[in-house]
């Protein structure tokens, strides 16, 4: 992976890797204490173009997590993104952290842009990194 030109323009503490994600180009995004340089969170965030292709990619990563994670860990939701676009959108939660899988898009129609993002949150390392921030109080 490669540091995006997205890296430029975002926060301390947040870095852009341009890359593949289970075998999709994809963008990386890496959340971490640039203090202590400690990573609490990464999404993943790949393109697609059309709700279909979305969708299917969607379904993929859901039974992939679910093959590796239990079905019985998931939490599943509608949820409308702000162009009035439907998907189910799920949650893992797991002893050390939780998935959030979901897809976002760009427009109104079938055929724009649309996101699948898979967001992991490591507990332990959330809590440290704002223990940490809480020092600056």
């Amino acid at each position: 992976m490669r540091v995006s030109y997205v890296s430029k323009g975002l926060p301390e503490g947040e870095r852009v890797y341009d890359g593949r994600f289970s075998g999709y180009p994809a963008q990386v995004v890496v959340f971490f204490n640039s203090r202590t340089r400690l990573v609490y969170r990464a999404k993943v965030m790949i393109d697609l173009e059309g709700r279909d292709h979305a969708t299917s990619l969607l379904n993929e990563m859901k039974a992939k997590l679910d093959i590796k994670y239990g079905g019985a860990k998931r939490r599943s939701q509608d949820f409308t993104d702000e162009y009035g676009h439907k998907f189910e959108q799920s949650a893992y939660t797991l002893t050390d952290g939780e998935i959030d899988l979901f897809v976002t898009s760009s427009g109104y129609t079938d055929h724009d842009t649309f996101y699948v993002n898979i967001d992991y949150k490591d507990a332990k390392n959330t809590s440290i990194n704002t223990l940490d921030e809480l020092e600056d109080l």
